[in-house]
């Protein structure tokens, strides 16, 4: 009998282990497969949508190089893929263009005309503040970055893309594969030169009217979001440097168009700055409409005479409405009473249609660094982004080092450092001088506010007895420093810092 009760108990007990161990697989097989068909769930915001729109968890996959980054930058990526950026949805931003005025903006203060201001320079110190608040650590080590030449910014885009907030605010540490240089702030400097190369070649960019630049449509969505976080990161060094100071922060030559850099700021874009994009557009389509007798006028030179004006994008070639401005867009006729809507519905296709998912995703990435908050202005953002490339040579030499090693004859090494000012103010153009700035420092700008006297380590030129007169100067840029041989013939200097310039730019085994 005990035997019997025995193996009734040890069956009943096999019995129920086996279901519980059943059960258990099962709830790993289900959760297993939910994460293998399943994005995260994001915690999307909308502003101002009349649109629910949500994101399609089982249409979106999160591509592979995303695999193992922060959350938010996850999030920045799908928000992209829909066209929605985190302050804004990118399908109606009527709230972010202003259509009630014509007039410009002579009012403001030309921040990157004129340098900087008291303003600029506390709303950098507010930005500051709420980073250290939020997330900045100072014990952080900056991210390592192993970029290859030609290809800087795809080499490295999954390095940023994973990279932690924290990490990329700390800064990079940058260096080139197969090449000796260590970063001490010159790798870095060069490294974002050749992303801005390699932009060009990709033609991430386009060159709109003014000279600057708006989002292709062609640009790939994950180098974009990169892009956009590395821009994020430039701004904020350059933040910190210019409220509190220190070394100068490296830039980025990406010229911006004011439409663009306004979106990134969550700034108002106002009719006039279509003008700066293109001034043909503004001029036949937005300021028309807003004049008098405008819509009468618009009408006729689309050749609309017997048809009504609808809110719908006119093919400029053949007068035909191509696409709606909004869903009715059709069946929407413009009057007077609603021709400001119009105005602003014609400046946000333009600028967007084809780009909406490319432009959220530059915006993402910038605001995944950044935060959303309207702290910095497009001015502010542009000045931190690119730095100042118009160079006062007075400026320049007072805040200029002279190092003359005992060994040299002092009355040679005033001769040498005569011809090489003489040669800066005669023969090299402000590009040239801009080169050679790149050249000795890596950056072919200056850090805010634009002025020699913000460098640092300061330029410094050493009259380098060691190089043979044949020799090309040669620089150093982690410390801003440009070794010149002992060379007082015009000419020669002349013809030596030019070959250097044309040939020596682009690989730190010649530094």
């Amino acid at each position: 009998t005990d035997k019997k009760k025995t193996f009734m108990l040890d069956k009943v007990g096999g019995f129920l282990g086996l279901s519980l161990l059943t059960i258990m697989l099962g709830w790993l097989a289900v959760r297993f497969f939910e994460r293998k068909s399943k994005i995260p769930r994001l915690n999307v915001r909308f502003e101002e949508v009349n649109d629910k729109s949500h994101i399609d968890e089982d249409s979106c996959n999160i591509p592979e190089a995303l695999r193992g980054a922060p959350s938010d930058v996850i999030e920045a990526y799908m928000m992209a893929a829909v066209g929605t950026p985190l302050h804004a949805n990118l399908r109606n931003l009527s709230s972010f263009f202003r259509g009630t005025s014509i007039g410009g903006n002579s009012g403001e203060k030309q921040i990157i005309d004129s340098g900087f201001s008291a303003g600029m320079i506390n709303r950098c110190r507010a930005l500051c503040a709420r980073l250290d608040e939020e997330i900045f650590d100072p014990t952080e080590a900056p991210g390592r970055v192993v970029a290859k030449r030609r290809t800087a910014l795809s080499s490295t885009a999954q390095a940023i893309l994973r990279m932690s907030r924290v990490t990329l605010l700390a800064g990079i540490d940058a260096m080139f594969e197969n090449e000796d240089g260590r970063d001490a702030g010159g790798v870095v400097k060069e490294y974002l030169t050749e992303v801005t190369t390699e932009i060009q070649e990709l033609a991430l960019f386009r060159v709109v009217a003014d000279g600057t630049l708006h989002i292709s449509e062609n640009a790939p969505i994950l180098l974009v979001l990169a892009l956009g976080r590395l821009i994020g990161a430039i701004v904020a060094w350059a933040a910190r440097r210019l409220a509190f100071g220190g070394t100068s922060s490296p830039t980025l030559d990406l010229s911006l168009c004011k439409p663009l850099a306004k979106l990134i700021a969550g700034e108002k874009i106002a009719a006039t700055d279509i003008a700066s994009v293109d001034p043909e557009l503004y001029r036949t389509r937005i300021e028309i409409s807003r004049s008098q007798n405008g819509i009468h006028t618009l009408r006729q030179a689309l050749g609309l005479e017997n048809d009504d004006l609808l809110f719908a994008w006119y093919d400029p070639i053949s007068g035909e409405p191509t696409e709606p401005l909004h869903p009715q867009g059709f069946e929407h006729k413009v009057t007077e009473d609603n021709v400001d809507l119009y105005v602003r519905e014609t400046a946000e296709f333009y600028l967007l249609n084809n780009v909406r998912r490319q432009t959220a995703a530059l915006i993402n990435g910038v605001h995944s660094i950044l935060g959303d908050a309207k702290i910095i202005q497009h001015r502010d953002l542009l000045l931190l982004l690119n730095g100042v490339a118009n160079f006062d040579l007075i400026d320049w030499r007072k805040n200029t080092i002279i190092q003359v090693p005992a060994t040299v004859d002092t009355d040679l090494a005033s001769r040498v450092v005569h011809t090489f000012w003489s040669i800066l103010n005669s023969d090299l153009t402000n590009d040239a001088r801009s080169r050679l700035l790149l050249y000795s420092t890596g950056a072919a700008t200056l850090p805010p506010p634009g002025t020699f006297a913000q460098l640092q380590p300061k330029f410094k030129i050493v009259l380098d007895p060691t190089l043979p007169l044949h020799h090309l100067p040669v620089a150093h840029t982690c410390f801003n420093q440009l070794h010149l041989p002992l060379l007082d013939d015009p000419k020669k200097l002349s013809s030596s810092l030019q070959l250097a310039l044309d040939h020596g730019l682009g690989s730190f085994g010649l530094a």
